[in-house]
Order: C-alpha cells, then structure tokens, then sequence
C-alpha cells in the first residue's frame, strides 16, 4: 500500500510540480530489519541532512488512523 501511495504521489508532483525543491521517492523495504533500506539510502546520499525532509509511507490503509506532528530533523 505504501508503494501505492507513493506512485500516487509521484503522478500528483508531475503534474503540479514543487517550485524551488527537489523531491525524491523512494521505496526502501526493509523495514522489520530495523529500516535497514532507509538507513542505507540516506548513507549512500549526499542530501544535506539540515535541509532534508522525510515522509514515511508505512503501513498505509493498515489499522486505526494516526498521525505524528514532529521527531525531529535527521542529524547526525
């Protein structure tokens, strides 16, 4: 479902374009492996870590509906 939701939002950017920011879309798997594709995604990057966001897209359309409001920028 997440990679669903992601060629959604893939198909809504091409048509109404970002103005002034890059977007990536990125399917990672691996998340029981403690997230290991997004931890190497964002390793093998040269995104500049104070200027990046993230959304994750898991486990869409699964239980109860929540959401979070903020953990943080990623810095390391």
């Amino acid at each position: 479902s997440g990679v669903c939701a992601l060629l959604r939002l893939a198909d809504e950017l091409a048509r109404e374009p970002l103005n002034e920011a890059d977007v990536w879309l990125v399917a990672t798997g691996s998340h029981e492996a403690w997230m290991a594709g997004m931890r190497h995604a964002l390793a093998s990057s040269t995104l500049d870590k104070a200027n990046t966001f993230i959304v994750s897209l898991e486990s869409v359309g699964a239980g109860k509906l929540c959401y979070t409001r903020g953990e943080g920028m990623v810095l390391e």
